[in-house]
């Protein structure tokens, strides 16, 4: 049977003991310090007292292409692309969005930036969809308009 405050087969541990319940993460050391105190020993030098290291410290390069690294939750990092790239780390390029041909036969596309692009209507249009008046389209077939 051990004393109060004591557990173990041979009564070794000190419930008293800050460090028994093993308050440091991963590979760090727990050092006891006077009363109930306890200071983490990290491996990697890490300045916090719980050695946490924020995710784009530990992930330097998660983030590419000039991307700007936010430290997310639970240890995640959440990339900012810049104009032109996509994806969770920003490593692709988004393609001219003009490519695709999303406005129609009788018009032009101007690729604005990442994936925004603009229709641009010939003279004569009368709608958003660029439909053009078959007399102005074709003026010499029409008399009089």
């Amino acid at each position: 049977i051990c004393l109060d405050g004591f557990i173990g087969p041979d009564c070794g541990t000190d419930l008293s003991d800050p460090c028994h319940s093993s308050p440091c993460p991963g590979n760090a050391t727990c050092e006891r310090r006077p009363g109930v105190e306890f200071r983490c020993h990290c491996p990697d030098n890490t300045s916090d007292p719980l050695c946490y290291t924020a995710p784009c410290v530990k992930y330097p390069l998660a983030c590419r292409n000039g991307a700007r690294c936010v430290d997310g939750e639970r240890d995640a990092v959440v990339c900012i692309c810049l104009d032109g790239y996509s994806g969770a780390d920003c490593a692709f390029d988004v393609a001219d969005p003009c490519l695709t041909s999303p406005c129609p036969s009788n018009t032009t596309c101007e690729w604005i930036q990442g994936t925004q692009h603009r229709c641009h209507c010939p003279p004569g249009s009368t709608d958003p969809l660029c439909y053009v008046r078959p007399c102005v389209r074709h003026p010499n077939v029409c008399r009089n308009n």
